[in-house]
C-alpha cells in the first residue's frame, strides 16, 4: 500500500521524492559494484526517509537563510551585468619599435 508523500513546502513551492523516484534510485544505485536488492517495504522506508530529511532541511531557518543568500547574490550579480574579463594577452601600449620584422616565409 503506497504511503502518502511527505512534502516540504517553501512558500508556494513543494518539494518531495515520489516512491517511483525512490524505486528508480534503488535500482540504479551501487556501491563499488555492489547492488542492493530492496523489497517494497525498504523502498517505502527510503522514500519516507528522503522526504523527512528534505522537509527537515528546508524547514531549518539556517538552511532557508543560506538559500535566500545564494539566490539574492545570484540576482544581484545578474542585475550588475556580465563582468568584463581581462584580455588573455594584455595590450602593449608603449611597445618598443624594432626595425627588424620577422616573417615565416617557408
Amino acid at each position: 500500500m503506497p504511503q502518502p508523500v511527505i512534502q516540504a513546502q517553501v512558500g508556494t513551492m513543494k518539494f518531495g521524492v515520489t516512491e517511483a523516484q525512490a524505486r528508480a534510485f534503488a535500482q540504479s544505485w551501487d556501491s563499488g559494484g555492489i547492488k542492493m536488492i530492496l523489497d517494497n517495504t525498504s523502498i517505502s522506508f527510503a522514500n519516507a526517509w528522503a522526504n523527512i530529511a528534505l522537509k527537515s532541511a528546508l524547514e531549518n531557518p539556517e538552511v532557508q537563510m543560506a538559500i535566500f543568500k545564494y539566490v539574492y547574490d545570484k540576482m544581484k550579480a545578474a542585475k550588475a551585468g556580465p563582468t568584463q574579463a581581462s584580455p588573455a594577452v594584455p595590450p602593449q601600449a608603449n611597445a618598443a619599435k624594432s626595425g627588424l620584422i620577422l616573417t615565416d616565409a617557408s
